[in-house]
């Protein structure tokens, strides 16, 4: 890993770390959950959080500088400064189950408009060419990335937003009555148990 690369993954865990407990906070709150959630810092620098047997979830804190102009994209790298193998590469080969994404606020812990996305459905929606980039962009750096405007998904049929604090943006959970929210939990619940190769993160 190079300089650059190290001060990247550096900003990384650091933005991750000060915005984490507002973000578990989230998607324990999304995803009417109540129990014991554990954190894992990945290779990437971002963390996981794990509630054994039911879930588990990548967290990406993306920092205050891209809310203005970016509040409804979801981005993955494309291109890295480093030797880790990238995030889009990452979902499409089927790694990752659920990812929370948001934005940090500058001057508090808080987080803006906070999305659980369910990368098993995104990835439906890639592989059948219904969503397409709105955005690829080299960042001069030896990095790139790919954007995805959250607006767009509910046109697929998929339940591609678990659930979202956009408004105007159908979401699973904005829409599931209490019994099938209960379903869908055991659905994710079974989908680990039987495909555990599936759900590394990234």
């Amino acid at each position: 890993m190079n300089d650059r690369a190290e001060r990247d993954y550096a900003a990384r865990v650091g933005l991750a770390k000060r915005h984490l407990p507002a973000a578990m906070a989230d998607v324990k709150q999304r995803l009417r959950f109540d129990g014991e959630v554990h954190t894992r810092l990945e290779d990437t620098g971002e963390y996981s959080l794990l509630a054994s047997g039911l879930w588990e979830l990548t967290v990406r804190v993306r920092g205050p500088e891209y809310l203005p102009r970016f509040q409804h994209d979801i981005t993955f790298r494309t291109a890295s400064n480093s030797s880790l193998k990238v995030e889009l590469a990452r979902v499409k080969a089927g790694e990752g189950s659920l990812l929370w994404y948001g934005f940090g606020m500058p001057d508090s812990d808080a987080i803006q408009y906070p999305t659980i996305i369910d990368l098993d459905a995104f990835r439906e929606a890639l592989e059948r060419n219904l969503i397409k980039e709105v955005t690829r962009k080299p960042n001069g750096d030896g990095t790139a990335f790919s954007a995805y405007d959250i607006r767009h998904f509910g046109r697929t049929g998929l339940p591609i937003v678990v659930s979202t604090a956009h408004m105007f943006i159908p979401s699973v959970y904005g829409e599931l009555e209490r019994q099938e929210k209960a379903e869908w939990l055991e659905q994710m619940k079974k989908k680990q148990r039987d495909e555990p190769e599936q759900l590394g993160l990234f």
